[in-house]
């Protein structure tokens, strides 16, 4: 584990990151984004991307997300295995829910495999909360939500 948080900068998500994104998306996701996907998304005017990168500028992990009238929500979240357990994707989703506002857009959405544990309990740690389960293709499906001010 590398404790990179204090020198970690996230800032918005180009076109030259995505083989980088793309290296934490496959590590952490079973059906990882291929290149187009990330390109297609990054296209779309609701669909924005940032990276978390360290002093060196190498991107450390991503998260899409997609805006919506009152609420975000969070398609991908990834770090790279060596970045793991240090910060990093805390640090994303501070800077994600920091942008929340309770007569806007004030909360943050995120579905999760039932089989998850790990994602579940990163969401939990961050101030997620489960609000419901649903089934999709025979698998249970949890929907976590942030709301604005940290109160689920």
């Amino acid at each position: 584990m590398l404790d990179t948080t204090t020198r970690l900068t996230v800032r918005w998500m180009i076109i030259r990151d995505v083989p980088e994104a793309m290296l934490a998306d496959g590590a952490g996701h079973p059906a990882p984004w291929c290149e187009e996907e990330f390109r297609a998304h990054l296209r779309q005017r609701n669909c924005i991307g940032m990276v978390a990168e360290d002093w060196q500028e190498s991107v450390q992990g991503f998260m899409m997300y997609t805006l919506h009238k009152r609420t975000t929500r969070l398609l991908r979240l990834a770090v790279r295995p060596e970045y793991q357990r240090a910060g990093v994707g805390s640090a994303l989703l501070r800077k994600l829910c920091s942008k929340l506002c309770s007569w806007r857009r004030g909360s943050v959405t995120i579905e999760v495999d039932g089989h998850n544990l790990t994602a579940a309990l990163f969401l939990r740690a961050n101030g997620f909360r489960c609000v419901s389960l649903t089934q999709r293709d025979g698998q249970d499906v949890y929907l976590f939500r942030y709301l604005a001010g940290g109160m689920s």
